[in-house]
């Protein structure tokens, strides 16, 4: 089901690459098995984690949730105290994350801005 869900944002997001006038890269990259649209949000966190954000970190400015992870999600700008820039991450890994986790990676009403939901990689 979740290879399906994969094929079928990918589709989605080449009909809009199409339209912006962009040609849609149809095959994985040498390398890539698949596997990040096979786990999506788990594929932000670790490009969040690598890129030296971490859990729980209050209003320091490297937390994982409210410094990385729910920007890339709403795609909107970091906050203004962010101290490590965001990891590129693929457009169509954002767009299967939140097809299969709608809710993923919202910050919730707790102080630290911790999501709602558990991290999909916790090592």
């Amino acid at each position: 089901m979740g290879s399906q869900i994969a094929a079928n944002v990918q589709k989605q997001v080449n009909e809009e690459l199409r339209q912006q006038g962009i040609v849609p890269q149809t095959s994985i990259p040498p390398g890539d098995s698949g596997s990040a649209l096979a786990k999506p949000c788990a594929e932000i966190n670790v490009a969040c984690k690598r890129a030296g954000f971490i859990a729980r970190t209050g209003k320091a400015g490297n937390g994982i949730f409210a410094d990385c992870i729910s920007p890339i999600i709403e795609g909107r700008p970091q906050p203004n105290n962010a101290a490590l820039p965001l990891p590129h991450i693929r457009p169509e890994i954002v767009a299967a994350c939140k097809q299969m986790y709608p809710n993923y990676g919202h910050a919730s009403n707790q102080p630290d801005g911790a999501s709602t939901l558990p991290d999909p990689d916790p090592q």
